[in-house]
């Protein structure tokens, strides 16, 4: 595993692993992601690092084109190790309150990268506790999976989305609600403002189901109107796909009343 930490140089970022290889790209402009992917690896030359760990060509071809479907739910650092195995170069320290980017690379440097961008943030606690993140594992905010200009190239996950800085969003922020669909139901059960609320009234009932965040509109056009998901197959927008596309937002495991 190549871990990698940075210097700048003039207007560069040198990311310099202590594994295998180095990658220069420019510095970052963009808080909601690492600084490791702002120039791209689609713009770099094609000697500009050596992998840990080549993905087949086919292999690659099918994780980028699945990944925009992928990243509608949000995922951990070990969600992506365990789906799609260990990167080609991992940059960024190894310590969970790091940012870091795990690039996927097929050897002919012909074919375009996929780029992992996960991040963590401090939680609020006592200084007595030490340090402690708001969630357990570094969580993905977008991959880079399409070729083209930056702006184009990334699908968002719902934590990304929630990350970006409010001047930076593709449509206003928006509130949502959560809904409880019971196990085995047909319908939803039950609608409320709050997760915790939800949560409340499961227990009360000792219900089994999942409690899951929507957004007002339809679950399809608001995912495309915040840069979530990207119609790229050809049954992409049909109204079969739109019918059953779901929220892609946070949601909640609950059994006999109890969050799993």
């Amino acid at each position: 595993m190549t871990t990698a930490g940075a210097l700048s140089a003039g207007g560069t970022t040198l990311v310099a692993p202590t594994g295998r290889g180095q990658v220069a790209v420019p510095r970052a402009d963009h808080e909601q992601l690492p600084a490791h992917d702002q120039l791209g690896a689609h713009d770099l030359p094609v000697d500009w690092l050596d992998l840990d760990r080549p993905v087949p060509e086919a292999e690659l071809s099918q994780l980028r084109e699945g990944v925009g479907d992928w990243v509608a739910q949000d995922h951990t650092l070990p969600d992506v190790l365990d789906t799609f195995g260990s990167p080609s170069v991992w940059i960024g320290a190894s310590s969970p309150y790091a940012p870091k980017t795990l690039v996927y690379a097929a050897l002919d440097p012909g074919h375009d990268l996929v780029c992992f961008h996960l991040g963590t943030w401090f939680a609020a606690t006592a200084p007595s506790a030490g340090p402690g993140g708001v969630h357990a594992e570094p969580v993905v905010l977008a991959v880079r999976h399409r070729p083209g200009p930056f702006h184009e190239a990334f699908s968002l996950t719902p934590e990304g989305l929630r990350r970006k800085p409010s001047g930076d969003q593709t449509s206003p922020l928006r509130s949502t609600v959560w809904v409880f669909h019971g196990e085995n139901a047909r319908f939803a059960s039950g609608v409320f403002d709050t997760s915790d609320a939800g949560l409340a009234w499961a227990a009360e009932h000792k219900l089994t189901g999942i409690l899951a965040e929507y957004a007002t509109g339809g679950a399809y056009d608001v995912a495309l109107s915040e840069g979530r998901f990207r119609p790229e197959k050809p049954h992409h927008g049909t109204a079969g796909h739109i019918a059953n596309f779901g929220p892609g937002l946070r949601h909640l495991h609950v059994t006999d009343g109890l969050p799993d």
